[in-house]
């Protein structure tokens, strides 16, 4: 059987975003990025989300993308983060390089909202935000 393995991510220190707009101005801010700097999309490379800009990036190493999270892997003593930000800054110590922003939970189901949210970003074509 799997031992519960140490997370290698900490959870943000604000607790629960009321929103995914809440979460994603707080990754942003941890990471530096100002307001209107330029960013460039962050495409996903998972079955379910490849082809859809998932994120953005100010750079190869500092970047924020949106994800949802319906079942743990087996041993993991956690519920489901249902939809979050994960914010990764590889400038940072390894321990330190991953931050995850929980986000309540929507009414409409999360997946559903995460991924409506995935193809309004990729409808908007290649741009910089």
């Amino acid at each position: 059987m799997e031992q519960d393995q140490p997370s290698r991510e900490k959870e943000c220190d604000h607790g629960v975003h009321a929103t995914i707009v809440d979460a994603i101005r707080c990754a942003e801010k941890s990471l530096g990025i100002r307001p209107g700097q330029k960013m460039q999309p962050y495409w996903g490379t998972m079955n379910d989300n490849s082809g859809l800009i998932v994120g953005w990036q100010c750079s190869s190493r500092k970047r924020w993308r949106l994800d949802y999270e319906s079942r743990v892997r087996p041993g993991v003593n956690r519920q489901p983060r249902g939809p979050h930000i994960n914010e990764e800054n590889f400038e940072l110590p390894p321990h330190l390089a991953k931050t995850v922003h929980l986000i309540e939970k929507p009414s409409l189901g999360g997946d559903l909202k995460v991924f409506l949210q995935w193809k309004k970003w990729t409808a908007a074509g290649q741009v910089d935000k």
